[in-house]
Formats: C-alpha cells, sequence, structure tokens
C-alpha cells in the first residue's frame, strides 16, 4: 500500500532533508513558475528535528524552510484538518520568518521577499482554482506594492473537480503525485514519465524501508486518525444533544399552545385534531392545570 505523501512524516521525508532537496526545488519551480521570473538554481534547507512525542500530538506544526541563492525565503506547510481562518494563520507565520530575517542595526532594505506555500487537504476558499497566489495590489489599477509578499494556497480535493488533467504541467503531476485521490494507473504514468517525481516516489518508497522513519509515519497517521475520531464523536454527540434540545423545547411550545386552547376553552374534539394529542394525553394536561 503507498504511503500518503501528505503525511507530515512522509512530506518532510520526500520534500525536507538534505538528501532529497531536489525534489523541493523542482516542486517549488513547479508552484512559482507563474510568479517568479526564473526558476530557483538551488536552495539552502533548514533541516528540522522530529520526535515522537511532538509527532504524536494533534497541534503538530511540521513545515519547510528554505533559502534561495537570491536570498528569497519560502515556507512550505502541509495542514491535514481545516482549522478556520486558515489565511490568518499562513500571514501570522508569513510574518514571523519575514522579521526574522532582521536582525539588530540592519537596515529594513535588508528584508528579502517571503514566499509561503500552503498545501491543503481540504477544500477552503469559495472558488474553483486548485492553486491561488496572493500579494499586496493596488485596488484599482493592480499595482503591485512590493514583491515582498507572496502567499500560495494548493487545495487539493478540488483536483476532483478538473474535468480532465493536463499532464504536461509539472505543478499538475506534482499535485496528483501528493493526492491521495489519483488513480492507480494514472499515478504510475507519472512516475513512469516524470523523472524528478520517479525519484520522489523512491524516496517515499524507501521510508517505509526506515523502521525510525515508519514508526514516525504510524504515530502521526495515529495521531490524524484519532483527532478525526474524537472530532466525529464530538459532532455526533452535539448533534444528539441538539436534537434532544430541540424536541424538549417542541414539545414545551405544544403544551403551552394546548394550555391556551383549553383555557380559551376550545372543545376537546377541536383540540385533537390541531394540536394532534391522545384523549388521554388531554386528561393529563387539564389535571395538571387545575
Amino acid at each position: 500500500m503507498r504511503l500518503r505523501v501528505i503525511n507530515d512524516v512522509a512530506f518532510r521525508h520526500v520534500f525536507g532533508r538534505e538528501a532529497t532537496k531536489e525534489n523541493l526545488l523542482h516542486f517549488l519551480n513547479a508552484v512559482l513558475a507563474k510568479t517568479q521570473t526564473e526558476p530557483i538554481s538551488d536552495l539552502a534547507l533548514k533541516e528540522t528535528d522530529l520526535d515522537p512525542e511532538t509527532i504524536g500530538q494533534k497541534s503538530c506544526r511540521l513545515d519547510i524552510r528554505a533559502t534561495t541563492t537570491k536570498g528569497t525565503h519560502i515556507n512550505v506547510e502541509v495542514q491535514i484538518r481545516d482549522q478556520a481562518d486558515i489565511e490568518k494563520r499562513s500571514l501570522f507565520y508569513w510574518s514571523k520568518l519575514y522579521i526574522s530575517q532582521l536582525h539588530k542595526g540592519e537596515q529594513y532594505k535588508e528584508l528579502a521577499p517571503t514566499i509561503a506555500i500552503n498545501i491543503l487537504d481540504f477544500s477552503y476558499f469559495h472558488h474553483h482554482k486548485v492553486h491561488s497566489t496572493y500579494s499586496i495590489l493596488e485596488n484599482e489599477i493592480n499595482l503591485p506594492l512590493t514583491d515582498t509578499l507572496e502567499i500560495h494556497f494548493i487545495e487539493l480535493p478540488k483536483l476532483r473537480n478538473q474535468p480532465k488533467y493536463d499532464v504536461t504541467c509539472p505543478l499538475t503531476r506534482w499535485l496528483l503525485f501528493l493526492s491521495e485521490d489519483t488513480d492507480q494507473k494514472l499515478m504510475e504514468e507519472i512516475v513512469m514519465n516524470d523523472k524528478t517525481i520517479h525519484r520522489a516516489n523512491e524516496d517515499l518508497e524507501k521510508l517505509a524501508m526506515d523502521e525510525q522513519a515508519l514508526r514516525m509515519y504510524e504515530i502521526r497517521e495515529k495521531a490524524l486518525r484519532d483527532e478525526r475520531s474524537n472530532l466525529a464523536a464530538a459532532t455526533e454527540r452535539g448533534h444528539k444533544q441538539g436534537l434532544k434540545q430541540g424536541l424538549k423545547q417542541g414539545l414545551e411550545q405544544k403544551q403551552e399552545m394546548i394550555q391556551q386552547m383549553v383555557v380559551k376553552g376550545l372543545g376537546d374534539d377541536l383540540i385533537y385534531e390541531i394540536a394532534g394529542i391522545s384523549k388521554k394525553e388531554l386528561e393529563e394536561l387539564k389535571r395538571r392545570l387545575t
């Protein structure tokens, strides 16, 4: 069975290590093809260490950070579940990466362009685009204020809504590689015909043969399953509680209506018909009113 690439541990194994830096470089060039004037030639990668205790927490946040040879800072993050306000969350982490460049005594001109790339395993924005890009523009003439800020969102589930896939597009191939929904035959075709994705797929397969890495992967998968299960249980409890409360309120409102009909002297037959209750129920209600 193929491991899930968008599992945080797997994603880091395929894209976030010095040994697999070429995978990240090609992926970034595919994502940034429409906004960057020339491809990235090389990256300085900031590797992160993972430990079982951290990776097993539902709040665990894993990202990949790199700096291009031109000084541009890039942050790539995978989001498995919708935590709401994803645009604010991304802007917050973008700002932290941006201001971390400036050290005491340095000038603002030293700040380099900073790019945030968010890969979402859920649909979030109310438009059809799989890949959307945001920057700072003048409202009327769309004139860029600066090239400093650039935030990308890739919503993988929206791939399903595409009428057909343009596999000649490098980004489309990468997103199909990342998606769990990609047909096996199409996946095999992409892996066979794209040498970089072929290498990335081999790196993914190597994870399954690395005992420590596989253990981390399974810990993360368990944490995600537990979180989904807990969320589903909480939703079900909320639904049942809401239904119970709704039935209680409905019954109280119905009893109040019947009381008003009794007080106004409506006949029993008419009350049976309007309220849909039995003779015994009406007698009991009248008894409580006396």
